[in-house]
């Protein structure tokens, strides 16, 4: 089943109605890997609430210490082979301090990618963006990480991104992704969007990706091609046909068999209109 994440969310705040103390058999917490962190004052009319940590979701993403240690503009699908995809926004790469801070060299990747491969810890996540450095001696690029999707348009250097600089000229954002077959091999399509300069939305394109072999396997995610509105391949072409609406906000992979994208198409300031196509 399908799940859109749009945040990610390492602590996760349940509220409920406050009693004297913790009330772990509500309900509403069942299945729930909690811990108790006290309480807090809301509105005058609804009192007060319990707040707990959502253990599960800091077991899997807040207690990474090198690497990946946080990102933003969450999406998953899982896949044939049971694993799950993930992918972020901008990312923070680089060496944990104790209290999750960036005390430590860390840098900012516009996109990332991971496969969770089981539910026990942050062990269970092949992270698909390559490292900087691995080598402890070089601090300052240690396990710092480049953009996993390079814009092709971008104006950064290799020896740029190579030293952990992130090309902030021209990059991608993703959205939500989805598997198809063809010549009954699995595809995973993925809709990126694209930016440059002051944040400055150019549209959509759509990534295609190898799910053949498995998780760490060189030619596992390989990208096939980057493909614009016009199904032309510009994996390497920054003269790009972008689709103008905002696809990808979410997929829905119907029971119909067909595949429908949401989005929105703004009208003015601060106004949109949602859209749908299959």
């Amino acid at each position: 089943m399908k799940r859109i994440v749009l945040s990610l969310i390492t602590i996760h705040l349940s509220l409920v109605t406050a009693l004297a103390q913790a009330d772990l058999s509500d309900p509403r917490l069942e299945g729930l890997d909690l811990e108790y962190y006290g309480e807090t004052v809301t509105k005058p009319q609804t009192g007060k609430a319990s707040v707990y940590y959502d253990l599960t979701y800091f077991r899997l993403f807040a207690s990474h210490e090198k690497g990946w240690l946080g990102g933003d503009g969450v999406y998953t699908t899982t896949l044939p082979d049971g694993n799950s995809f993930w992918s972020f926004g901008d990312s923070f790469f680089g060496l944990a301090t104790e209290f999750r801070n960036n005390g430590r060299p860390t840098n900012l990747p516009r996109n990332a990618a991971m496969i969770q491969t089981g539910e026990d810890s942050w062990r269970d996540f092949v992270v698909l963006n390559e490292y900087c450095s691995t080598n402890p001696n070089d601090r300052d690029r240690y396990y710092k990480g480049k953009t996993w999707l390079r814009h092709s348009g971008t104006k950064f250097t290799q020896s740029q991104i190579n030293n952990g600089e992130n090309e902030n000229d021209h990059f991608y954002w993703p959205g939500d992704g989805a598997v198809i077959k063809r010549d009954g091999k699995p595809i995973f399509q993925l809709i990126m969007g694209a930016i440059h300069g002051e944040m400055v939305g150019d549209g959509r394109v759509v990534a295609e990706y190898s799910l053949e072999g498995k998780p760490g396997d060189p030619g596992y995610m390989k990208l096939l091609r980057v493909v614009d509105s016009a199904g032309k391949d510009v994996t390497n072409n920054s003269d790009i046909d972008y689709w103008p609406a905002g696809y990808g906000s979410g997929v829905i992979e119907g029971d119909d068999g067909h595949i429908y994208l949401y989005g929105s198409v703004g009208t003015g300031f601060l106004g949109a209109y949602a859209i749908v196509v299959q």
